[in-house]
């Protein structure tokens, strides 16, 4: 079955996402789990291609910058970012909701 780039894009950021099985999500946007799965094989092959340019090491002057507004702001020296990898529960909109 082929579907659009649109779709499959969907489907992999639904999947990334969400804790959500290959079944919930086959059901939820009417496609095979085949299908499903290599739409997000393509869309993270796609994202790995172009990681660099999406993610880089910042400049010295961004790292200086970046250290100086944290240690102001929170009291952490010599630390240039923070990653936070907490998934925040979003209750869904009375209407439309999927």
């Amino acid at each position: 079955m082929t579907i659009s780039a649109e779709k499959q894009l969907y489907i992999a950021l639904y999947v990334l996402g969400t804790p959500d099985s290959y079944r919930s999500v086959v059901t939820k946007f009417d496609v095979g789990k085949a299908t499903a799965w290599r739409a997000v094989k393509r869309v993270v092959k796609a994202l790995c291609k172009h990681r660099n340019h999406f993610i880089r090491w910042p400049t010295q002057k961004e790292m200086d910058d970046c250290s100086q507004r944290l240690q102001m702001q929170y009291g952490f020296p010599k630390v240039i970012g923070a990653l936070d990898g907490t998934h925040v529960y979003i209750s869904a909109p009375a209407q439309d909701a999927i």
